[in-house]
This record gives C-alpha cells, structure tokens and sequence, in this order.
C-alpha cells in the first residue's frame, strides 16, 4: 500500500475516546478549594484542566474528518493537499486494496458507533420496540378494520428498519454476508424454536389436542412456513425470511459495484417480480421465500432513509412546527389508503393492488419512524428494541397458552386486546432479562454482558 493510501485510511480511523473518568486523588489532609495543590491531584484526574483542552481537540478532530469524509464521498475520489496556499494535487482514483482498506475502516467506524452505547441511535431501538407492540397486537381478534391497519405497515416497518442498521461496506464477499448473517438470525431461529417446543406441547398436548408430533414439529421449524408445517412459534418465519433479504440485498449491492442507479434499479425489479409471484404463485414455499422479493425494496427504503437523514431531520429542524403536521397526513393518507386496499399479509404473499400496498405502507411506516424520533429517551422501550428476538419468538406462545388455558382467559384476551398485548410486552422483559443473563447463545450474544442493559 501507498503512502498515499495510508494518509488516507488514517484519516478514515475512528479517533480514540477520552476517558470519562479520572484517576483516584491522593489522600491527605483536607484542604479547603482555594488552597489546594496540583501535587495532591494527579494527571488522570477530572479536575485536571486538560480532559476539557482534550476534549474540544477531540471535537475538531472529528469535524475535520466528517468534512473529509463529505467531500470524498461527493467526488467518489480522495483528494489530498499540502498545507494552505499550496498547490493541490488533483483527485486520484485509490488502488483496489486501498479501496478496500478504507471499506473495512468506514464499516468499523459505523458498527462502533452502532453498538456503542454513547453513540447508539436511542430512536431506532425505540422504533423496533414500537414495532414490536404492532406484531403482537396484531396476532389479537381485534376488529378487521384494526387487522388492516396493522397488517398494512407492521411486518414492511420491520423490514424497513432492519435496512436502516445494514452496512454493506462490513462485507467483502457475499459469502462473508451470509455466514454473518447465519450467525445473527439463522441460528437463533433454530435455538429459539426449539426453547419453545416445552411451551408448544403444553398449548396444543395439554391445553388442546394436537394431532402434530414431534416429527411434525421439528420439520415445521425446517420449512418455516406454517401453512406448510406447524411450528412451535409462527412469528419467528421473519428471521429466516430476513436472513434471505439481507442476502439478496447485499448481493445486488455488490453486483451494482456501488452504483446508486444500479442498485436503485435492482430493487425495483426484485419489487415488479414479487409482485408477479404474489398474483402467479399460489403454493406455499419454504423460508418464505417469494415474499424476500417484495421485503428487499422496504429494506432498501431503511437502507436510504439512513443515508439522508441528517437532511431529512436537518429540513424538519428548520420547520419545527411541520413535525407534527408531517406525521398526522402521513398517517391518515396511509390509513386511508390500507382500508381502500384491503387486509394484506406478507406471511402470505398476499398484498390485492400492488401500488396500493406499497404507498399506505411506507406512508404508516414513516408516520410511525417519524412520530417515534420526537420521543425522548424510554429505557424500558430501548431495552425491548435491543431484544426484539426474544419477543419475536415467545409473545405468541404466551399470548396461546393464556388464550387455551381457560374460556374467561381466552375470553379477557378477546374483549381487551391492546391492555393483553400490552401486558405480554412488559412480561417478556424479566424474561429478556433472565435470556441475557443466563442463556445469551440463544440470541447471538456472549456470557458475561450482565442482563442486557445499555448504560445511558
């Protein structure tokens, strides 16, 4: 590699953060404020002048390297200069292993400041939990108007918000993509479905008669697809289904060599051919797959909306009072149109007038993104998008065995719907809890990360 090249991949490098916390003052005899002693406070200290010299070093640094990073992004090329009022060399192209170096770094510095816990967009937990409320109200006997509306948005907000938090640049291959990805979502499908075999059989064995076995249950879980096979938890088939999403997208990604148009006209034609498939093709399929084709252009939407918005935001900031108002007709023109449209479901391919369903579903989705980035921070709401796997798998069960377990349980569930779906949401928190603490492998994580708490 260059020299050139590596001026460039450090100037891309996350910069190291400034300790928060000081070292431990000598001890000694208590003096009042004005009369102590540097000598008594060493350098790591708080009170050392220096953190806040640090710190706006810190701050110039970084705003330097977001107006790098602007103009090389603009250009699609990386200039270098000399210092002020010198000559500039022109723009030159990088090398490929160059390209991929400053790749690797970008994708580094973007999963740092996802997971870490000071810069972790605090709204897009919020979001999935918000979603996740939708999902589980959704498998209630709510009224079929409620039904349409929830169907309408729920499960395209989902795939909409997993593009918002995938970042092609992570990956070199497709091949690379995929076993990531098989670690984050396929795996814990498997384990997470089997943990709810003891629930299943307590629903369908002790509470009702099931004709399924064992065999029957372990190829419903293959399949993924209840119309195919039963299986211990219906709502899991998005994880598989997401793990092929990502895939695709991923892969039209690297086909398109970065190309904006060309990626943009590749979801397009994945979109025009799930649509074809849902009105062709009337057989249920493994893993769900006809629906991956119409999911990738929600997730390519997430994909974008990540991209602009900083200008998104940055145009609401300058129109405080359009916030509102922008949420309001967003909602009521996609509830408008859902109820034109009619019941969909993705579970089932099944969306009656194509265009219809696309517009009320970003329009409901957006209202939702919207009105959910004006929340202020709620700890238990961004612990619950930080676990959506959890609920993913057991609210169904739980939400089953209180509707098997008596007809006035079954009958309380039916006549109050969003205070049950409510509960459930609460309930699956000590569970989160106790998931985290002590059977982490089964949602990808590690021992030893305490009860999956995010510090503020």
């Amino acid at each position: 590699m260059t020299v050139t090249g590596a001026v460039r991949i450090l100037s891309l490098a996350p910069a190291p953060r400034v300790p928060r916390c000081g070292a431990i003052a000598q001890l000694g005899e208590r003096l009042a404020g004005s009369q102590e002693v540097r000598g008594s406070i060493p350098l790591g200290s708080t009170n050392d002048y220096s953190i806040g010299s640090a710190r706006r070093t810190l701050s110039a640094y970084r705003e330097a390297r977001r107006l790098f990073l602007l103009g090389a992004e603009q250009s699609g090329r990386i200039c270098l200069g000399e210092a002020d009022g010198a000559a500039h060399p022109p723009c030159v192209e990088p090398s490929s292993a160059e390209a991929r170096a400053v790749s690797a770094v970008r994708a580094g510095k973007e999963q740092q400041e996802m997971d870490s816990a000071d810069t972790r967009l605090v709204w897009l937990d919020q979001l999935r939990a918000v979603a996740m409320f939708f999902v589980i109200l959704g498998h209630f006997a709510i009224s079929r108007t409620g039904l349409t509306l929830i169907y309408a948005f729920h499960m395209p907000l989902f795939f909409m918000v997993s593009g918002m938090t995938f970042h092609p640049g992570r990956y070199e291959t497709i091949r690379a993509c995929a076993v990531d990805k098989a670690k984050k979502l396929l795996i814990p499908y498997f384990l997470l479905s089997l943990a709810m075999i003891p629930l299943w059989y307590l629903n369908w064995k002790v509470l009702k008669s099931s004709p399924t076995g064992l065999v029957g249950l372990l190829k419903g879980i293959a399949v993924s697809n209840e119309a195919v096979f039963s299986s211990p938890t219906n709502a899991t088939w998005f994880l598989p289904c997401l793990f092929l999403v990502s895939v695709l997208f991923f892969a039209f990604s690297k086909w398109t060599k970065g190309s904006r148009r060309g990626l943009a006209l590749a979801v397009a034609c994945s979109g025009v051919f799930g649509a074809l498939l849902s009105v062709l093709l009337r057989v249920d399929v493994p893993w769900h797959v006809p629906t991956v084709f119409t999911a990738v252009v929600f997730y390519y939407i997430g994909y974008l909306f990540m991209q602009h918005r900083e200008t998104v935001v940055a145009w609401l900031d300058e129109r405080p009072r359009s916030w509102i108002p922008v949420v309001v007709v967003l909602a009521v023109a996609g509830a408008c149109l859902a109820l034109v449209n009619g019941k969909v479901s993705m579970h089932a391919n099944h969306y009656n007038v194509v265009p219809l369903f696309y517009v009320s579903a970003l329009a409901l989705g957006f209202a939702i993104v919207l009105a959910v980035m004006l929340l202020p921070k709620v700890k238990p709401l961004a612990y619950v998008g930080q676990n959506t796997l959890i609920y993913i798998a057991i609210h169904a069960p739980i939400l089953r065995t209180i509707q098997n377990f008596s007809p006035a349980s079954g009958h309380i569930a039916a006549a109050y719907p969003v205070p049950t779906a409510a509960a459930i949401f609460v309930v699956v928190i000590p569970i989160s809890m106790l998931v985290n603490r002590l059977l982490p492998f089964l949602v990808a994580k590690r021992y030893g990360r305490g009860w999956g708490w995010t510090r503020a």
